[in-house]
């Protein structure tokens, strides 16, 4: 897919279900692993210490941690790209893609209970 050829949708307040599909149909072409991050949370960047998972520290990354910790990041500048200056304004607080993706679909879409609601 030629990125520079498309057209990003980027999300002013209105139309929300049309700029999540279309949001979510570029990620996937652009980067099916983003598109993960997005929906399942970051990749963890863990060691192992006694047996137990912890945060590993960024002077100890290694090349593939890297890699995560670029995805990672990747995920969450599309996501800011594709909110207008208001609502980013309105999110910037999220600090995962995942946490503004589902903080999106809770303003805009409410609960799943609202949701049903709705249908």
């Amino acid at each position: 897919m030629d990125s520079k050829n498309t057209k990003f949708p980027v999300f002013n307040g209105t139309e929300y279900s049309t700029w999540k599909n279309k949001m979510m149909n570029y990620i996937q072409g652009e980067s099916w692993e983003c598109w993960r991050i997005i929906v399942k949370g970051p990749h963890p960047i863990t060691t192992t210490q006694n047996g137990e998972f912890i945060e590993k520290d960024e002077d100890d990354y290694d090349a593939n941690d890297y890699k995560k910790a670029q995805k990672n990041a990747l995920s969450l500048s599309i996501l800011h790209r594709g909110i207008s200056p208001d609502e980013y304004i309105r999110f910037s607080s999220c600090k995962t893609a995942k946490a503004i993706w589902d903080s999106l679909e809770l303003a805009y879409e409410g609960t799943s209970q609202v949701k049903e609601c709705r249908i």
